[in-house]
């Protein structure tokens, strides 16, 4: 687990005790490589490792590592890697309202699922009462609506598929449609 994921959940709920263990030889070499970490909670680029911030305050971010990485994974991987980068965006304020810009058209077919990683950090953030501006700028980026909306839209689509038993986890397939995230967003845009 990555101290960035460990602050994020404290923060959800600071009873939590979170205890850090290394195990490798050397101090934080799994998190060192997009590749090592494929398996982990990195897999969705939370550390922002690969996403460095422009060098000139208002210039975009350089996704290009990110998308790098991202294309060496298997497709089936790519729609949580870009869920995950979404959540990072929309939940640790990766990027500015320019770098949102640049993120969402990286993504090309990947853009559902990044709404879906703005809508959970959305989500994660009304519910423990934080919600900040950072997190309204990706969600009115990635889903075309307000960070309140997208979390409710979350909020009723998992109560929906809990209540029809809609759910199905295969190996092969999503256990959450992203699409359903921006169905009549951008495209009604």
């Amino acid at each position: 687990m990555s101290a960035h994921l460990g602050a994020m959940l404290k923060r959800l709920d600071p009873r939590l005790a979170i205890e850090v263990y290394e195990a490798a030889p050397e101090l934080a070499r799994e998190s060192s490589d997009g590749w090592n970490n494929a398996g982990t909670g990195h897999a969705g680029l939370c550390e922002l490792n690969y996403t460095p911030p422009p060098a000139v305050a208002g210039a975009p971010v350089d996704v290009a590592k990110a998308v790098e990485i991202f294309a060496r994974f298997e497709q089936s991987r790519r729609a949580d890697l870009w869920s995950g980068i979404g959540l990072a965006c929309a939940y640790a304020g990766a990027c500015d309202e320019r770098g949102l810009t640049e993120v969402f058209g990286a993504a090309e077919e990947f853009q559902p699922d990044l709404a879906q990683g703005a809508a959970f950090a959305a989500k994660a953030r009304l519910r423990a009462g934080n919600l900040v501006p950072h997190t309204e700028h990706a969600c009115q980026a990635f889903c075309n609506m307000s960070a309140r909306d997208a979390a409710h839209r979350l909020a009723s689509l998992q109560r929906l598929f809990n209540q029809t038993n809609l759910l199905v986890v295969t190996p092969s397939a999503p256990t959450f449609s992203a699409n359903t995230i921006m169905s009549s967003t951008k495209a009604a845009a």
